[in-house]
C-alpha cells in the first residue's frame, strides 16, 4: 500500500514512516523544508514538499499518493 505521512521529518512522523516501510509499504513523507526533505530521503522514504495551508496542492498530493 502507498501511504502518505504528514510531518515525516519530525520525531514521531519519521518513526511511523519507517515502521510502515519495514512492513512493506511504499511511504511518501510530506515535508516543508530542504532539511526535512534530506531527513526523509535519508530514512529511505520518498519526500514530497507540501503545506497543509494549501488545500488545492494537498488534494493533488493525496490524489497522486492514492494512484
Amino acid at each position: 500500500m502507498r501511504v502518505l505521512v504528514i510531518g515525516a521529518s519530525g520525531y514521531l512522523g519519521l518513526a511511523v514512516a519507517k515502521a510502515l516501510r519495514l512492513r512493506g509499504h511504499d511511504v511518501v513523507g510530506m515535508v516543508r523544508s530542504d532539511v526535512g526533505q534530506k531527513i526523509v530521503a535519508a530514512g529511505g522514504l520518498t519526500p514530497v514538499r507540501g503545506d497543509l495551508g494549501d488545500a488545492a496542492a494537498l488534494a493533488d498530493m493525496l490524489e497522486d499518493v492514492a494512484r
